[in-house]
């Protein structure tokens, strides 16, 4: 098995840029809208909120579900930028309008916790994982559930990461067992099994390169993999230079094919 880099020296405090408050349990998702001049937030308390960047300012009213709230675990931008899905404790997934700040879809299945959400590149779907060991996908046009695909019984303990290929034709899960990474056909809906890359520790993140010939993989061991998608072989592994601050369930936000750029859940020990 491949042996772990050294750990890096730990990095010299950085200083915030700007301080946004108003949430009153954890934050645990940031999404950037397009223009680069506003953000949302999900938190724990229930709430998703928009955020201009350059005062620091919350814009608007927090967003709420009325009557049918529960905490936000997880969230993830359209690729059009104009709608936003977030997942909840209480199992259900929401579209949400982001010029209106209203739920505008929900989808209900999951009998657990929600933990990863992503849209489907042409936005016509979005995959869904859950604490209950399944990953679902959703049709947005319909807003029906995606026959054969719903759900996808992984045969991880519990799914912690979901990701479209770039192509669309493929979805990887990743979770807690030995089976590690599994690749699914996204496309004849059959939910056929493709592939199992091992690990013997949980993956917490996911995400293709442009290629889609790698495959990266975030842990919460603090490391990150990156697996050769043909032989399923890791070719490079890479330590989170915060451990000491985080445990590391690190979501890629984009991954070129030479460079790969991440953000961390702050997620304090």
């Amino acid at each position: 098995m491949t042996s772990l880099p050294p750990k890096t020296k730990k990095p010299s405090e950085v200083t915030p840029w700007k301080t946004m408050q108003g949430h009153t349990k954890y934050v645990v998702g940031v999404a950037h809208l397009p223009g680069g001049k506003r953000i949302i937030t999900c938190s724990m308390d229930d709430s998703l909120r928009l955020w201009d960047l350059k005062s620091g300012a919350q814009v608007g009213e927090e967003w709420r579900d009325e009557g049918d709230e529960a905490g936000i675990e997880t969230m993830a931008l359209s690729p059009n930028g104009e709608t936003i899905a977030s997942g909840s404790i209480d199992g259900t997934v929401r579209l949400w309008d982001i010029e209106m700040g209203k739920v505008v879809l929900k989808w209900k299945g999951h009998s657990d916790d929600m933990t990863s959400l992503c849209w489907s590149p042409d936005g016509e779907r979005v995959v869904s994982g859950s604490l209950d060991g399944t990953a679902r996908v959703w049709d947005v046009k319909s807003g029906e559930p995606v026959q054969g695909l719903n759900p996808i019984k992984t045969g991880h303990e519990y799914v912690y990461a979901v990701s479209y290929s770039r192509k669309t034709k493929t979805i990887a899960t990743g979770g807690h067992n030995e089976s590690g990474i599994q690749i699914w056909d996204a496309k004849t809906g059959n939910c056929k099994l493709l592939s199992t890359l091992k690990l013997d520790r949980s993956v917490s993140s996911l995400a293709w390169t442009s290629n889609e010939k790698k495959l990266i993989a975030g842990s919460f061991d603090n490391s990150i993999r990156i697996f050769d998608t043909a032989t399923h072989r890791i070719t490079k592994i890479a330590q989170c230079i915060y451990s000491y601050i985080y445990t590391c369930k690190s979501s890629v936000i984009r991954c070129d094919d030479c460079d790969l750029y991440l953000q961390q859940s702050v997620q304090y020990m």
